[in-house]
């Protein structure tokens, strides 16, 4: 693969340089550019595309595995390589960041000897190869969230437990609105990273037992079960609206604003999906965000998604 476009993330400058030495070697990346923690790296990731990123462990304001968690939850469909001073030889440590989503680990002591481009390129191809997987096995590969295919299946389950138990399902669409118009106003970037912010804030707003997926370009659609009745499903949507938009608020995006419709479903009665999503895109109803997250005193530009 040539001309690949790589992020660094790394706060020291000697190893910044080294590490940057050894990608030029083989002139397969055409651009790299460099982030001194994750906070500065998570603005560039907003601002450009990447192809893959390189991390440290150690940043100054993110430390050890975490860090791994951190970026592999930022952009899941970017392949993170991980290029640390934990010492070569440690094998926990690279075992670890293996398991929690990272393609490669290499130790900063190994940089002389090793073909940085071929590990990063490689690197590259599993990442491809993991999204093909997720495809076929019903996840979306943006988010790895399931997708419509995978939530279709997982509600054939819910309904045979919901008879089981006499208990009602859920399902709410969540919209972002016209994601034409906020790719238009604000480029793909920012969609992107909204909808990868949305998701992670949509997971924290339902149980455990809930589902959450991606069924389309804005729209998350979440599976509920265990409902006794309508009261349960518009007490359960109102919470998920308010948490998923105040954890938006935390992380930048207090300007956007979803709206939620929900249905409540008789399990023995099974509607396809696709028809439940169509009347409740009739009926979507705006969340309205807390006082001081609607506040601009900057100047800037308001996202208008309703």
């Amino acid at each position: 693969m040539q001309g690949l476009r790589a992020l660094l993330v790394e706060d020291d400058p000697e190893d910044a340089g080294r590490i940057g030495a050894a990608l030029a070697r083989t002139g397969r990346v055409a651009r790299l550019a460099h982030a001194r923690d994750r906070e500065e790296a998570t603005r560039a990731l907003a601002a450009e595309p990447f192809d893959v990123l390189l991390v440290d462990l150690n940043l100054p304001d993110s430390q050890g595995l975490p860090t791994v968690d951190a970026f592999v939850a930022l952009r899941p469909e970017l392949p993170v390589v991980v290029v640390s001073r934990f010492a070569g030889g440690d094998l926990a440590v690279a075992a670890e960041s293996l398991r929690r989503g990272a393609q490669d680990f290499l130790a900063k002591d190994e940089l002389a000897e090793t073909d940085l481009a071929r590990i990063t390129r490689f690197a590259c191809e599993r990442k491809r190869a993991e999204r093909r997987r997720l495809a076929l096995a019903g996840r979306d590969p943006e988010t790895g969230l399931p997708d419509l295919a995978g939530l279709r299946a997982s509600l054939e389950r819910a309904r045979e437990r919901a008879i089981r138990r006499n208990r009602r399902l859920g399902l709410v669409l969540v919209a972002l609105g016209d994601v034409a118009v906020l790719r238009q106003d604000w480029g793909e970037a920012f969609v992107r990273a909204l909808e990868r912010a949305t998701a992670t804030a949509l997971r924290t707003a339902v149980r455990r037992s809930d589902e959450v997926a991606r069924i389309a370009p804005g729209r998350f659609l979440i599976l509920l079960e265990d409902l006794p009745g309508e009261a349960a499903l518009a007490a359960a949507t109102s919470r998920i609206g308010q948490v998923a938009t105040d954890r938006l608020c935390a992380r930048g995006h207090g300007s956007v604003r979803l709206a939620l419709a929900a249905e409540l479903l008789a399990p023995r009665d099974p509607l396809p999906v696709e028809l439940v999503v169509s009347g409740l895109e009739a009926r979507l109803s705006p969340v309205e965000p807390p006082p001081a997250a609607t506040e601009d005193g900057g100047g800037r530009k308001s996202v208008q998604t309703r």
